[in-house]
This record gives C-alpha cells, sequence and structure tokens, in this order.
C-alpha cells in the first residue's frame, strides 16, 4: 500500500515540546524557522540530535504539513502515512536582553 511521506523534526525544552511537518525532506533551519512563526518570537537552538523514528499508521487527525511551496496544507483523517523523523532540537527562548 502507497503510503504519504512526512518528515518532521521534534522541538522541546523543559516545559514543551512541538513537532513540524513537512511534506519533503527539509533541514533543521527552515524547520527552525517555521517555529519562530508559530511562536511569534525567535528561539535560541542549544543542540540538534538525530532522531531515527519511523513510523506507518494512518493519521487519527488532520494533519498540517509544510509544502514544498511553503504552503500549509492539511492531511485527512485516515491517510496512511509514513512519518519519518528528521532531528531532535533542544531550544529556549531568546531574551529581549541578549
Amino acid at each position: 500500500m502507497e503510503r504519504f511521506k512526512i518528515y518532521y523534526h521534534v522541538f522541546e525544552n523543559e516545559a514543551e515540546s512541538y513537532k513540524v511537518y513537512f511534506s519533503y525532506e527539509e533541514g533543521v533551519k527552515k524547520a527552525t524557522k517555521h517555529l519562530e512563526k508559530s511562536l511569534g518570537g525567535e528561539v535560541h537552538i542549544y543542540d540538534i540530535f538525530p532522531n531515527f523514528d519511523h513510523e506507518n499508521k494512518p493519521l487519527t487527525s488532520p494533519l498540517s504539513v509544510i509544502t514544498k511551496s511553503q504552503q500549509e496544507m492539511f492531511l485527512p483523517v485516515g491517510l496512511e502515512a509514513e512519518l519519518i523523523a528528521c532531528s531532535f532540537v533542544l531550544f529556549g527562548y531568546k531574551n529581549d536582553d541578549s
């Protein structure tokens, strides 16, 4: 069965966890820019680790992904997906004083 490939980056700090999803392989730099846009401010990257999580499953809720044209697209419930993790990023918020 053909599955829709979804690539994602995980961003975490001591209190929060976010995932940024793409319909294509994308680097950490662009994923970070999308996270900053969503959060409304700059973040500081402390460290980046490889992430080898890989899962095949149908989506149980609509999922927002960024396409190659940098548009947001919502994938429907029930779509057979191949979820491929790209990186695990430890981040913090930048202070206005720094």
